[in-house]
């Protein structure tokens, strides 16, 4: 071989390594907005979504919780009528939220009865700090919560339902899947796995060259957040639930589209399942807000149906 040969032998040795470097460097960044993107503490929420006080849901003032998982602590809100309980919901907010988001969902529980409890999922609001996972870790965080609730107010777990938006509804349902005695489930917004948002929201941020970097990103997000992310699929969790499911999905969701809704829909394999795919126009996990009185109305039908006497 020529010593020419060699230099440029050489020097492609050196540009690949570069390259993959570079590759690599893009991929560990990419994770980061998987498993350690920057969330609102509940201060930073409150002032987001200009909320003055729970009292703005007609909520009484909530008893500030802790509850250990045996991992971590998470913090809460638990609202009581008082005296014997005769149904419970616990609620799950979306990326980068607090319970703050929860509230105008509370209501419809609150108002029939059920005790409610909201609270922070992990590396979120006033929660202990810690990878996120949309779901892998955090279901079984949640799975504890609701045996909490469950000991605390002395409610079976059949008079107990999940309530969640976008990553809390994808949250609730792979709970319920570990939940078989579980009341109900009323998910909204929900994606159906998390490569697949994954894609389209790196798609429209970063263009289609960023396909090239979800794989590596992916894998490296598994390995520091020690979880199984391509697990993370909220439709396979469905089809493996047993509790009612109801679904709601606004067709003007241009940040999780409608199919992800049918797609979990499709799953389930029981017939105590509804999908609303709504046409009020409202954006991602906005449509409880636009019209709340036709939201509650679906609640409750929904309810009336599955849940008798709840």
């Amino acid at each position: 071989m020529t010593r020419r040969a060699r230099t440029a032998l050489l020097v492609a040795a050196v540009v690949a390594g570069l390259l993959a470097l570079a590759y690599l460097a893009i991929a560990y960044a990419f994770s980061s907005e998987v498993v350690a993107f920057s969330t609102r503490t509940l201060a930073e929420d409150q002032a987001e979504l200009d909320i003055d006080s729970v009292s703005d849901f007609g909520l009484p003032p909530p008893r500030e919780l802790r509850i250990d998982t045996g991992e971590l602590s998470l913090a809460g809100w638990l609202f009581t009528h008082g005296g014997k309980a005769r149904c419970g919901a616990v609620f799950s907010h979306g990326y980068r939220g607090t319970r703050f988001a929860t509230l105008k969902y509370v209501r419809l529980l609150w108002q029939r009865g059920c005790d409610v409890l909201s609270f922070d999922a992990r590396n979120h609001g006033d929660s202990d700090r810690a990878l996120s996972s949309f779901g892998y870790h955090e279901r079984r965080d949640l799975v504890a919560v609701v045996r909490w609730l469950s000991a605390e107010r002395d409610l079976p777990l059949e008079r107990i339902g999940l309530v969640g938006e976008s990553m809390g509804a994808a949250i609730s349902l792979q709970a319920a899947a570990l939940l078989p005695e579980l009341g109900f489930v009323i998910a909204d917004s929900s994606f159906a796995s998390l490569e697949a948002i994954l894609r389209r929201q790196a798609t429209a941020r970063y263009g289609s060259v960023v396909h090239l970097f979800v794989p590596a990103a992916l894998a490296i997000a598994e390995l520091r957040a020690d979880a199984a992310l391509s697990e993370v699929d909220a439709a396979q969790a469905a089809a493996a639930t047993r509790a009612p499911i109801l679904i709601m999905h606004s067709l003007a969701d241009e940040y999780t589209p409608w199919t992800h809704a049918q797609a979990i829909h499709d799953a389930v394999p029981h017939e105590r399942k509804v999908l609303h795919l709504l046409d009020w126009g409202a954006a991602h996990g906005q449509s409880v807000e636009l019209r709340f009185d036709a939201y509650d109305r679906l609640v409750g039908e929904f309810l009336d149906t599955f849940v008798p006497g709840l």
